[in-house]
């Protein structure tokens, strides 16, 4: 488990075109992809959207000038999640973010953006992660960016227009500055985490708007240029310091028996789809096996050694909660009725389903 927190501070602005001063707001998505993310119905992660049924403008200072720092509020900039890899290393956490300085465009269709954002960024998040997931890659290439952020301007300007009439085109139209992005892939996020004396990793994106204006015989260049600021932190969950050693001395090692088994039991599943023609008859076994026989023998030297906290641990287990148990070691969980792993069906189905919708 690791526990990671995404936290967007302020935007700095280092050069704005409006001589009055600009009028900036942001809208933020983060998005994660672990073992309980992952399903057969073609959705492999999860993205959150703060408050995107709002235009946020008022969530943000205006009169902005060169120099000037904007806080993001706590609503839009923090996000924290507990990744379970699974021990294979499927896993990774990240934003977006989009910048765009106010005029005169239409409120609802601004909510109609943002919630295109929304669903256009889940989608095109969702296929990047298929493609990742299918290559057995951790890295994404610029190439790949460029394609997400292609996909999701193009809906997000489409509803806009789609939402105004036509008397809302002699406004001034609201100016899309740019997107910024971040990715954390498991490599680095193990790397942080697994550090002597871990510390936050501090974020600087810029995003940059470059125009060029033809005036006679002249040409100007109009510069928006800002930084989001922020940090990631992320650790593997810690002990609580008011707890009586002795009493819960092994209980570590005991947990980490249950978790092994737990993970080779989410690699056979994975092997089970990603070689169908292989021995699916031995593969069964072994998953029988270790349902059936090393899982319930963990659980059972778990249950014998620390019977003060069994109980609660396995309602939690079984309940499908997200959080600590009760020494303070995230539950295995994913929430409601979903198992905590479902197996995806052969890479092909997959992609053909990708469009399917999926939990936002």
């Amino acid at each position: 488990m690791y526990d990671t927190a995404i936290k967007l501070d302020r935007f700095h602005c280092n050069k704005e075109a409006d001589s009055g001063g600009a009028e900036p707001y942001l809208w933020t998505l983060f998005f994660h992809l672990d073992m309980n993310t992952i399903s057969s119905n073609g959705s492999f992660l999860e993205t959150w959207t703060p408050n995107k049924t709002w235009t946020t403008r008022g969530m943000y200072a205006n009169g902005v000038h060169a120099g000037d720092d904007v806080p993001i509020p706590p609503s839009m900039g923090n996000f924290e999640v507990a990744l379970d890899d699974g021990g294979l290393g499927h896993m990774f956490t990240g934003f977006l973010c989009v910048l765009i300085d106010q005029d005169g465009t239409d409120g609802d269709a601004i909510k109609a953006g943002h919630e295109a954002f929304a669903d256009a960024a889940h989608d095109a998040l969702n296929d990047l992660a298929i493609e990742l997931f299918v290559s057995g890659s951790t890295e994404v290439s610029a190439t790949q960016i460029d394609n997400v952020r292609d996909a999701i301007q193009s809906d997000v300007l489409s509803a806009i227009r789609n939402a105004q009439s036509w008397k809302d085109y002699f406004d001034d139209q609201d100016r899309l500055i740019g997107f910024g992005h971040q990715f954390f892939g498991a490599d680095s996020l193990k790397t942080l985490a697994d550090a002597p004396n871990p510390n936050p990793v501090n974020l600087a994106i810029n995003i940059r708007r470059e125009d060029t204006i033809k005036l006679l015989n002249s040409e100007f260049q109009v510069v928006e240029d800002y930084h989001v600021f922020g940090h990631l932190t992320c650790s593997r969950p810690r002990r609580p310091g008011n707890l009586n050693w002795p009493e819960f001395e092994g209980y570590d090692q005991a947990i980490e028996a249950v978790d092994n088994v737990n993970a080779k039991i989410d690699k056979v599943r994975l092997k089970l789809h990603r070689e169908p023609g292989g021995d699916r008859s031995r593969l069964e076994s072994e998953l029988k096996r270790l349902k059936e026989g090393a899982r319930p023998e963990a659980r059972e030297h778990l249950k014998a050694k620390f019977p003060s906290v069994w109980k609660r641990y396995l309602d939690k287990e079984q309940g499908g909660q997200r959080g600590p148990d009760p020494i303070g070691r995230p539950s295995r969980g994913s929430g409601g009725a979903r198992s905590r792993v479902l197996t995806p069906g052969p890479p092909a189905a997959l992609l053909a389903a990708r469009r399917q919708p999926g939990p936002r």
